[in-house]
């Protein structure tokens, strides 16, 4: 990750807290800890999203730090679902806003190494977003081997990007999704920033059994599947702590009238960032790719 990308999301994405914590509980689907985050300006947050585009949807291998302004046009017009010619009221609702910011943030906390970020997978000739997960990031710590998974949304209501998330929960939670997507990630492996030595083996294998039951291979290699679940929307209250509280309650309530079916062994937890303009920060970068804005 270059060093501009670094700093601008040290000084935009500010961290508070985990959960439980004295004051605030987790959410009750929460495995593990959720993580609590509030961003400096809405024109911060919007600059961090343009200028992580081409880390997004190329990659670190594939960019060249001595011509970024390049990659950045060949990154939107090549690698991602943006089309210049349509209205605002199209634009606002593409996905990437929200996918840019869930692989900033997971590269960055958790120092993974990348093997594709989801912008990897547009088609031009399809013109649609990507399916299957908004991210997939390996990470190596302690000898333990992580694979990254997650989910994002970024509204203005709170409640509408959970019912989304929690929509697609059950599906995104099974053996089955989970195989499709790890055969994806195979599928294009010669696109791979890089690849982990301690799962170099891995693959190769994989490859060459087709019939190779993917979730069992994960459980057999003791790789620990994590799903972060990125919300960004508009804050509730002046006070940070009152909204982070209202989005736990607002996460239980829904879990609550929901049967829920979790059929892998993966840590669940959320990202929650409420910002102050959630249409205002998409429309800013609707802004700087239109004036061909430089990167940093």
């Amino acid at each position: 990750m270059r060093d501009a990308i670094k700093n601008m999301i040290t000084r935009t994405i500010i961290f508070h807290y985990t959960l439980p914590n004295s004051n605030i509980k987790k959410s009750s689907l929460t495995t593990s800890q959720d993580e609590c985050y509030s961003v400096s300006s809405n024109d911060e947050l919007a600059d961090l999203i343009y200028n992580g585009i081409a880390e997004y949807a190329l990659g670190e291998k594939h960019i060249d730090v001595s011509n970024l302004d390049l990659c950045q046009r060949k990154a939107i017009k090549s690698r991602l679902r943006y089309d210049e010619t349509a209205s605002n009221e199209v634009k606002l609702k593409y996905g990437f806003y929200g996918e840019v910011v869930l692989d900033l943030i997971l590269k960055y906390s958790f120092s993974s190494s990348v093997l594709l970020a989801k912008g990897y997978f547009y088609n031009p000739l399809e013109a649609s977003e990507p399916k299957g997960y908004d991210a997939y990031q390996f990470y190596y710590n302690s000898n333990q081997l992580f694979l990254l998974l997650g989910e994002v949304k970024f509204y203005g209501c709170f409640k509408d990007a959970l019912k989304k998330i929690l929509d697609n929960l059950s599906k995104a939670t099974s053996s089955e999704y989970l195989s499709k997507n790890v055969l994806a990630l195979i599928n294009e492996k010669d696109r791979f920033d890089s690849v982990p030595i301690e799962i170099s083996s891995i693959i190769e294998n994989w490859e060459q059994n087709p019939e190779i039951n993917l979730y069992q291979e994960i459980k057999k290699h003791n790789i620990k599947l994590l799903y972060p679940m990125l919300v960004l929307y508009n804050d509730m209250d002046d006070d940070f702590d009152e909204t982070i509280k209202s989005s736990i309650s607002i996460i239980d309530s829904e879990i609550a009238k929901r049967s829920i079916t979790i059929e892998i062994d993966i840590d669940l937890f959320f990202i929650l960032i409420p910002v102050n303009d959630a249409k205002r920060i998409k429309e800013t970068v609707i802004e700087c790719v239109s004036q061909n804005k430089p990167l940093l």
